[in-house]
This record gives C-alpha cells, sequence and structure tokens, in this order.
C-alpha cells in the first residue's frame, strides 16, 4: 500500500536519513536514469512557484519520467473543478504520481483520498516522497 507524505513529521529519523541519502546519490549521478522510466507524473501547483516546479520538471525527467504540468490558470479549475476532480481525472488519463502544491492542507489530504485508487498510484506533497511509483 502506497503512503503519501503531508508533512515531514510523518516521517521517522531513518526514513528522513533515507531520503536524504539517495538525493545525494542522485545528486552526485549527475546523469539521467531510468527510475521512473515510462511513468507520467502529474504537476498541480494551485499556487505561483517557479523554482519548485521547474525543480520537480527537471528532476522528473532526470529520472526517466515525463511531466504533465496542470495550468491552473486555463483549466477548468476557473469553472470551479476541485483538486479532487482534477486529480481524478488526470488519474484516469494515465498519470502514476503527483506533485501537489495547494494552500489548503485539508484540501490536498481530501485529493489523496480520492486518487490513492491503485498500488502503483502514489501523490508527493509539497515536495515529499517516501515511495517509488
Amino acid at each position: 500500500m502506497n503512503r503519501s507524505l503531508l508533512s515531514i513529521a510523518q516521517l521517522s529519523q531513518p526514513e528522513i536519513h533515507s531520503l536524504l541519502s539517495s538525493s545525494k546519490k542522485f545528486q552526485d549521478e549527475d546523469t539521467r536514469n531510468q527510475t521512473l522510466g515510462g511513468k507520467t507524473i502529474g504537476l498541480l501547483f494551485y499556487e505561483n512557484s517557479t523554482r519548485t516546479r521547474i525543480s520537480f520538471e527537471n528532476a522528473i525527467r532526470r529520472l526517466g519520467a515525463t511531466p504533465l504540468s496542470l495550468s491552473v490558470a486555463t483549466s477548468s479549475v476557473q469553472k470551479g473543478e476541485t483538486l479532487q476532480d482534477s486529480a481524478r481525472n488526470l488519474a484516469a488519463l494515465g498519470v502514476h504520481a503527483f506533485v501537489i502544491r495547494h494552500p489548503d492542507a485539508e484540501g490536498i489530504g481530501d485529493a489523496v483520498d480520492v486518487i490513492e485508487i491503485t498500488d502503483d498510484l502514489c501523490c508527493i506533497m509539497d515536495g515529499a516522497v517516501i515511495q517509488s511509483v
């Protein structure tokens, strides 16, 4: 069963060390690999972001996956589509994991409940993940 990370407080000290160790390894490799080869990662940013969004897009590509960014300004969100509906629609289109940045932490938790429908789908909340996809 997948776990979604909503807060770093959910992690044990060994899990935090493991994340840091893994990130250091990927940084040191300085090459592209296929850790997430063939996967599509949805980026749902409901807050303005430049560095974070671009950092995730770059990391996703370096790990062999394809980033799919939802542009909130030009999407059905402007007509009232909820975060949960957007996530559900993208999951139905084959998105394997999500990076979600949203001002409402409770809304993110609700979206997690909606989109954790398969064993190979996970969520990345505000930049943290604790399992592979």
